[in-house]
């Protein structure tokens, strides 16, 4: 066979209109606390939350009307221990969902120190950067306190440059306000930390109840735009009881 054929081909292959073809609909970081205020057990019910949201029916039909979903994960914690990262992963069947499962149940945390939120989104906006061609982009933020690394080491503006980022990049980036020790959470999450089209916060008040939330939440994040704004079967943003939902405020 002439070696011809094979030529035209691979440089078919190369053209952008093949290569945007394995461009995601949707790229995906989960970024979750793992600082002081978090033990062991807590960070495990925080990762095996995550994993049993993405086994789940309604996560898994979300994903599969938001199209083609890459999903990447981070465990942050402070300045002296660098952020842990999971790498990207492919969804585009209900067993990929369950392996991506399997990886977040195995996840480990992070050197416990302070919390770092800005270094956090900071991670997750890095690897967002690297896939750049995704047609929405989005960090899913989990924890249970504001920063408290800025003031200690002169970052306090390391938080605004990352929302700054965020913007820069299209991304927007949403939090799940883990409440047992710090009522007020969700006003700062809102107030410092979500940015974007469509950016929320919701809360549940323990980590018992944080696979529930993060599952709804993620069902909410992850639909279409179009199917978001009706929000069709989604239910009731109570999470646990006292849980809310928190939209951002328009400036």
């Amino acid at each position: 066979m002439s070696r011809l054929p094979l030529l035209l081909l691979s440089v078919l292959l190369a053209t952008p209109a093949a290569q945007a073809s394995d461009c995601p609909d949707l790229a995906l970081v989960l970024a979750l606390d793992s600082s002081l205020s978090i033990d062991r057990a807590e960070f495990a019910l925080q990762a095996e939350g995550y994993a049993e949201a993405f086994r789940s029916p309604a996560v898994q039909a979300a994903l599969a009307a938001a199209g083609t979903v890459d999903v990447a994960a981070v465990v942050w914690s402070d300045g002296a221990a660098p952020p842990a990262r999971l790498g990207w992963q492919r969804i585009a069947a209900p067993e990929d969902a369950r392996r991506l499962a399997v990886r977040l149940a195995a996840l480990e945390r992070v050197a416990p120190g302070r919390t770092g939120v800005g270094g956090g989104l900071a991670a997750a906006l890095e690897m967002l950067a690297g896939h750049g061609c995704a047609g929405r982009r989005l960090v899913n933020l989990s924890g249970d306190g504001r920063e408290t690394l800025a003031p200690r080491m002169g970052l306090r503006g390391q938080l605004m440059r990352a929302r700054a980022e965020a913007e820069a990049l299209g991304a927007t980036v949403n939090a799940l306000a883990v409440t047992d020790e710090e009522a007020d959470l969700p006003d700062w999450f809102r107030s410092h930390v979500i940015v974007g089209p469509g950016a929320f916060v919701m809360e549940t008040r323990e980590f018992r109840g944080f696979a529930e939330a993060v599952a709804r939440k993620l069902v909410r994040e992850i639909a279409p735009p179009a199917l978001a704004a009706g929000r069709p079967g989604l239910p009731p943003h109570r999470l646990t009881p006292g849980g809310r939902d928190h939209p951002a405020r328009r400036s």
